[in-house]
């Protein structure tokens, strides 16, 4: 067990989840939560106990603070979630991104997805599929006319993921 990891930058809060570990057992993906900024990632090298910072390709966008990860089975590709704060309150300011980070070059690469009318939603928790072609999420629509209201969560599967 890691009794103590250190934070990543001043601002940084403790990591509540998001987190994952390389499927070779040897580093830890740990998402810090920024404090109302981008938030940042890390990995621990379990073997050498260290903690580096990762270069991610996520943009600031108002609202969205919190960051979700998961590698694929290879440790090639990460799936991430970048979320608003408030995805699980009345209503958020802005929607999700779901995306694809290659974990070698750090090149991204933006999941489209339309659930309602709207084409606005809050997609939280993405998961891989065995063979990593497909992934599962939590989804809830955000209505607009209503005051950008988070409805309720559904599970949501977007297939075909690398091909896209």
């Amino acid at each position: 067990l890691i009794p103590f990891l250190p934070r990543v930058g001043s601002n940084s809060r403790e990591p509540a989840n998001g987190f994952d570990i390389h499927p070779d057992g040897k580093t830890l993906l740990i998402p810090f939560d920024q404090n109302a900024r981008v938030p940042v990632a890390a990995c621990y090298n379990r073997d050498q106990k260290t903690l580096d910072t990762l270069a991610l390709p996520i943009d600031s966008v108002v609202g969205r603070t919190c960051l979700w990860m998961r590698y694929n089975s290879t440790g090639s590709k990460i799936l991430y979630s970048y979320y608003p704060y408030s995805a699980f309150g009345d209503a958020v300011w802005t929607s999700s991104e779901v995306g694809i980070i290659d974990a070698v070059t750090r090149q991204k690469k933006v999941i489209p997805i339309q659930i309602n009318r709207d084409n606005i939603s809050v997609n939280v928790f993405p998961s891989w599929s065995p063979n990593d072609k497909d992934i599962i999420f939590g989804s809830a629509p955000v209505t607009k006319a209503s005051g950008n209201v988070v409805g309720l969560y559904s599970i949501a599967i977007k297939k075909n993921v690398l091909g896209l």
